[in-house]
């Protein structure tokens, strides 16, 4: 090989590298950064109420519900509280659960 094309070749190498550092890789670090910063998951059921308002026996539903009153007329007149009919938490797993199943209380 001559020189000169080992020349042009690292050229292209160091210009590459330049553009690798300062142009592209700073955007993919946000992007990185951003996804690293999102939200974690949230125990929601599909009730949208939290994991902590689910019964751990029987997964039965404790929050309460608003429903809307109605009058005579038709018209609003303010909201009513309601027992929530959620019968078994629908979301996400907690992890404790996914690795190691509750052994407290013992059952009989």
């Amino acid at each position: 090989m001559d020189p000169l094309s080992l020349a042009i070749g690292a050229l292209l190498l160091l210009i590459g590298a330049i553009l690798g550092r300062t142009v592209w890789a700073p955007a993919a670090l946000r992007a990185e950064r951003a996804a690293l910063q999102a939200e974690p998951v949230k125990t929601i059921c599909g009730c949208a109420h939290a994991y902590a308002m689910h019964d751990l026996e029987t997964g039965h539903c404790h929050d309460f519900v608003k429903v809307t009153r109605y009058g005579n007329g038709g018209g609003r007149i303010g909201y009513d509280r309601v027992p929530c009919t959620c019968r078994h938490y629908t979301g996400p797993k907690p992890i404790d659960e996914v690795f190691q199943p509750r052994m407290l209380p013992p059952a009989d």
